[in-house]
């Protein structure tokens, strides 16, 4: 990676922000791997957004020193960002007054990257006095901008560095918002865009050319994977990083991931974005993966881990997940009498749950609270599916009123299985928000197995 290209992590997802300890634990690891940025800016720290024109209290802001001090420590630079949309002013003093002074608090600490995130808030100027001094939202963002970089210049020196996350951060198309916007800010801030929509599939140069022309420079990407806050942290994104072209960064100012509130279980994505910062143009996914996992975890855990992300791996990035389960299911559905394709699909979920069994048992530390409750819904359902394989095989000729009775079990143990929200074993449920963008929505396997299972059982 080049040492000169801000590259890492943006903790700017909405719900529960990450631990201090896993900040800090997360800063050393950016560091181990080469990666330069840390930007703090998580949604759900109300001194952050809600709270933004109110200092720090003494106990928070001892705990953003100790980032900083472990930053510097680790080689990477600490951006403190501040998001003051919802409410500020823009042609207020005394709101700049307040915006300038939170910046002064941590710029003393020796911090010099800063963050100004004017992002998810109205697309309109909301005060009056704002109406009456610009002629436009762009403007607006502009001024302010400016004029935060001249102070922190002032209070910093010539190392002050500012990124702003513009209200319109998505597509590719230049805006009104996105030329007044450039046309007015100083060319040394930086913009950031999170691709053609929220969360893209696909992240090429020609569109952030086409975004660059609106905004006057190369965007800073924010890239939102393996965020999970829009499913709710309900789904564990365990896939290698996608989709972004070989001559992506050439065309990019900066390159930070927004990853999940699971800190620990995001760092393995996070190798595979390393390993393709690193040469973008050898780049493999899943061989990155592969790596990633085995730098993680010790040997013995290596194959467990890998059928584990096979069956929670589906995302905007690539929707396939748990596709050899899938073509077992589908091909006992096409024929619930043929013995072998019922024992095919039996055998496949006894392997697949006993390599589930072995990670809950061994794990440790941090990654094993993040993944436990995910792994325990995982172990529930193979075990559902186990049993309607099972049923299947008993009911191949006539059911009983045994087979009736297990029916009745596994309705049970599918219900207490599917109590656990996590989505897991094909359950891909994305609730995307772009306009004209479908959502997309699959149903986990082991629910549609279970269903065949109790109709045969039930003569249905």
């Amino acid at each position: 990676m080049d040492d000169a290209f801000p590259a890492g992590v943006v903790e700017g997802f909405y719900g529960p922000p990450w631990s201090h300890a896993a900040r800090v634990d997360m800063i050393k690891f950016l560091g181990k791997n080469g990666f330069n940025t840390y930007i703090y800016a998580p949604k759900d720290d109300p001194y952050h957004r809600e709270k933004w024109a109110e200092p720090y209290p003494r106990n928070l802001f001892d705990r953003i020193a100790q980032l900083v001090r472990a930053s510097k420590r680790c080689g990477v630079n600490l951006c403190f960002a501040v998001s003051p949309g919802l409410s500020i002013r823009y042609s207020s003093e005394e709101d700049f007054a307040k915006l300038t002074l939170k910046f002064e608090q941590v710029a003393k600490l020796g911090v010099k990257w800063f963050g100004l995130f004017l992002d998810d808030i109205p697309m309109e100027l909301e005060h009056e006095e704002d109406r009456a001094a610009f002629r436009s939202l762009g403007e607006a963002h502009a001024h302010i901008g400016n004029r935060l970089l001249k102070k922190l210049e002032d209070v910093v020196g010539n190392g002050a560095r500012l990124i702003l996350c513009p209200t319109q951060y998505v597509g590719t198309e230049p805006t009104d918002y996105h030329r007044a916007l450039g046309e007015e800010l100083s060319q040394d801030v930086n913009v950031m865009w999170t691709g053609r929509y929220v969360c893209t599939p696909e992240v090429n140069a020609e569109d952030a050319d086409s975004f660059a022309a609106g905004i006057g420079r190369r965007p800073f990407l924010w890239d939102n994977y393996p965020v999970n806050d829009y499913v709710q942290q309900r789904k564990i994104f365990l896939g290698p990083v996608r989709g972004r072209s070989p001559d992506l960064l050439d065309h990019l100012s900066g390159f930070v991931s927004n990853p999940m509130n699971q800190a620990e279980a995001s760092k393995l994505a996070l190798i595979t974005l390393r390993e393709y910062l690193r040469n973008p143009r050898a780049y493999e996914p899943d061989r990155a993966w592969e790596k990633a996992v085995k730098e993680t975890l010790p040997k013995p855990m290596w194959r467990p881990f890998l059928t584990v992300s096979e069956h929670s791996r589906g995302s905007f990035m690539d929707t396939r997940e748990s596709e050899r389960l899938g073509r077992l299911v589908n091909s006992v559905s096409e024929n619930t009498k043929d013995a072998g394709r019922i024992k095919a699909l039996h055998d496949y979920l006894v392997v697949q749950r006993r390599e589930v069994n072995s990670l809950l048992r061994n794990l440790r530390g941090p990654l094993r609270v993040e993944l436990s409750p995910m792994l325990r819904k995982m172990s529930d359902l193979l075990g559902v599916g186990i049993a309607s394989a099972d049923l299947l095989r008993r009911a191949r000729r006539k059911a009983t009123k045994a087979d009736r009775r297990k029916a009745k079990i596994i309705e049970s143990m599918l219900r207490r299985a599917e109590k656990r929200e996590f989505q897991v074993l094909g359950e891909v449920r994305l609730k995307l928000t772009d306009p004209g963008r479908e959502s997309f929505d699959r149903d986990n396997y082991i629910s549609g197995l279970a269903k065949l299972a109790i109709g045969c059982a039930e003569g249905s």
